[in-house]
């Protein structure tokens, strides 16, 4: 029994460290209960003059032997020692035995990472994409295979088609084209046309994300990136249930556990398709597929789009340098396709005022032709000099401001919404005598959890929402926080200064505000 259950342990042993460290400390634990069961020695020579009688040397059944083991001792445990098995949460381990093992078992709990066992490299997306792609293009291979056996006309050339993609997968790491496999039975196939365009729709989800994250300012893309592969991960997964495959997919595992390491780093909340019990439909990879094509040609156009601005930004500062170099009566040509950059600049979404246009054509700000285009004069206006700074002193403020101050003195309020702005906090505390505005900071399309405990804080007296500067599903999820802690919320809808915030508390919130302790 011991052996049959040792060769069906072994494999799974052999690919994981952390379930190969959670059986030697079971083995070493079931040795040093098994000696601490032992019956007291008999009458004679005092125990604490005698040692303690050696663990016996049974070779565990498993193929890996712990590397220490545990002396017994009689007094009990002397170390609890956290043990830690992948992302689980550590449980507390007694340890036994001389100082120098628990000394050394304490020191190894207290590392992050054993030095022997560095973390793995993180999924290659390109890779999982070519994989996916040919392992698509397997299944309707093996489809049009199995149609032709017999057939000597076209029998012989798909052989040699299989033959080819097996080489190509070999030359591949962790390439493995699972429907080639003589041994086992293959699905119908209908399974396999469905399994292919799951493997498609992974490998095009693969696709858009790897051009995504590139772009991390874009996090409205990313996250519908991410989406998008999470339901082609998921639905592939399903698909393969009706395969003989006992273990995951290799592409369809490294891209879930790639995806679930990115949304968590970058604060991204997938609110789909990321658990077994949310499983997606494999019927609706065409559909998938449709929605990926889609972003990848909004992803495309943004490229190009990028590009002409970088061009156009180029030719104007070409042509501002060529004015500033000649002179006036000569620089006629420069300045009409300085005025042709600018315009297009403009209908590309980047106006005169951008700061891009502004460095280029710095060198001859305060010029003109002779009959500037309207958008050429703006771009070279001299910037408005800075605002003088605001005399020290207490505010003038409105009697709106004044009245919600009443309602607000001493109390704190939530902002959330935006990037946090210290010079505006100040202003808003100062405004409303507050005790603290707690502006959440927020990632975008990431989980609006962080607004919970502050929304609930016993002394928060109201909650505000930037809708300009909130996604809708943040908007929402900090109307249910205020909701269960019965804090009034007031949706601003336009600016943030104190006299547009009084107006609308005023006009939402006055009445829960009065009545509020």
């Amino acid at each position: 029994m011991l052996e049959a259950l040792a060769a069906a342990l072994r494999p799974h042993l052999q690919r994981s460290e952390p379930l190969r460290r959670l059986a030697g400390a079971v083995g070493r634990w079931l040795i040093a209960e098994s000696a601490e069961a032992a019956p007291p020695p008999a009458a004679g020579p005092s125990a604490s003059t005698m040692q303690a009688p050696p663990v016996p040397a049974v070779p565990p059944p498993l193929s890996v032997r712990p590397t220490v083991v545990i002396q017994p001792a009689r007094t009990g445990p002397l170390a609890v020692v956290p043990l830690r098995v992948g992302d689980s949460a550590p449980v507390s381990v007694p340890v036994r035995g001389p100082a120098a093992d628990v000394s050394r078992a304490v020191e190894s709990a207290e590392r992050p990472d054993r030095p022997d066992t560095p973390r793995p490299p993180p999924p290659d997306l390109p890779l999982i994409q070519t994989r996916a792609r040919l392992k698509a293009a397997s299944c309707r291979v093996f489809i049009e295979r199995r149609a032709a056996t017999g057939d000597p006309l076209r029998e012989p050339a798909l052989i040699a088609r299989v033959a080819e993609m097996i080489a190509e997968a070999k030359a591949m790491p962790g390439c493995f084209l699972w429907v080639f496999f003589r041994e086992k039975p293959q699905p119908t196939d209908e399974a396999l046309g469905a399994i292919a365009e799951c493997y498609d729709a992974l490998a095009d989800a693969a696709e858009v994300v790897a051009d995504l994250i590139e772009e991390s300012d874009r996090s409205v893309p990313l996250a519908e990136g991410f989406r998008l592969l999470a339901e082609a991960s998921s639905a592939l997964r399903v698909a393969l249930e009706k395969t003989w495959l006992t273990s995951p997919d290799s592409d369809q595992d490294q891209a879930h556990m790639w995806l679930r390491t990115e949304t968590d780093y970058r604060g991204i909340f997938v609110p789909r398709h990321m658990r077994l019990d949310d499983p997606a439909d494999p019927a609706a990879a065409a559909d998938l597929r449709g929605r990926i094509a889609a972003l990848l040609g909004e992803q495309k156009k943004r490229h190009s789009a990028s590009r002409e601005v970088t061009r156009l930004l180029g030719q104007a500062r070409y042509h501002a340098r060529m004015i500033a170099e000649k002179p006036p009566e000569d620089a006629a040509h420069d300045w009409k396709r300085l005025t042709v950059a600018i315009s297009a600049l403009a209908a590309a979404g980047t106006p005169p005022e951008d700061h891009r246009v502004a460095d280029a054509v710095g060198m001859i700000r305060g010029r003109e032709p002779s009959d500037p285009d309207p958008l050429l004069r703006r771009a070279l206006v001299p910037p408005a000099p800075e605002a003088a700074p605001e005399p020290e002193g207490e505010r003038e403020w409105s009697d709106r401001v004044a009245e919600v101050r009443a309602m607000l003195t001493g109390r704190r309020i939530v902002v959330i919404g935006g990037e946090v702005r210290p010079d505006s906090v100040s202003r808003i505390e100062e405004a409303f005598g507050l005790a603290a505005c707690d502006w959440v900071r927020l990632a975008e399309h990431g989980s609006g959890r962080a607004m919970a405990a502050p929304i609930a804080h016993h002394d928060t007296a109201l909650v505000l929402v930037l809708t300009k500067l909130t996604g809708h599903l943040h908007a929402e999820e900090a109307r249910e926080y205020a909701r269960a802690a019965g804090k009034p919320l007031v949706i601003l809808k336009a600016g943030y200064n104190p006299e547009q915030i009084a107006q609308a508390v005023l006009e939402q919130a006055a009445l829960s505000l009065i009545r509020a302790p």
